[in-house]
């Protein structure tokens, strides 16, 4: 049998400290969308975990409306709902099954090992994307898997004659290896 969701270790709400089993890091948490759930995937159990998230915990969800007669836009705050929570994991559901991967469960933040220098879940969206020019889901796990491989393969900074604060640069939002680029 393959890999599962259930495989991946639980911690609870709040706790951001990687589980006995998971690779020793820094982890951050994984966007909330279809990439970061095939990232969290391709990850595998051993550099991935979850955290209890449940829908009371989420922060309030910010609503537009606009006044058909002046055009007015009004902006209010409201609880993030079990519904709000079922459109998103829907669209992850159908996003990561055309992927071959079994629907996320819910309730739950992932956390993906991560080098020093990702700073946070949408900085690794990005510099897997870079490398993502893909449209089938397919594919998009499979450079997924490769970027982020590629990525945890380095050991950074690297020695090289660019000052340690510069690891790597970002072209058009893609994070490239300055030693696979030639400069370190």
């Amino acid at each position: 049998m393959g890999q599962t969701w259930s495989d991946y270790q639980t911690v609870p709400l709040g706790a951001t400290e990687p589980p006995d089993g998971t690779e020793p890091g820094k982890y951050v948490i994984a966007i909330e969308n279809g990439h970061g759930a095939l990232t969290a995937w391709a990850a595998g159990p051993s550099r991935c975990f979850r955290s209890e998230f449940p829908i009371e915990a989420r922060p309030p969800i910010k609503a537009v409306s606009t006044v058909p007669t002046t055009g007015e836009e009004i902006v209010r705050w409201e609880p993030f709902s079990e519904d709000a929570a079922n459109e998103i994991a829907a669209a992850i559901k159908s996003y990561i099954s055309d992927a071959g991967a079994p629907p996320l469960p819910q309730g739950f933040r992932w956390h993906v090992l991560v080098p020093d220098f990702i700073d946070s879940g949408e900085v690794l969206d990005r510099s897997l994307k870079g490398k993502n020019l893909h449209l089938r889901p397919t594919d998009v796990l499979a450079a997924i898997k490769h970027a982020y491989d590629h990525l945890l393969s380095h050991r950074w900074p690297h020695t090289c004659t660019l000052p340690a604060a510069l690891p790597a640069r970002i072209d058009a939002g893609e994070l490239q290896c300055l030693r696979c680029l030639g400069g370190g």
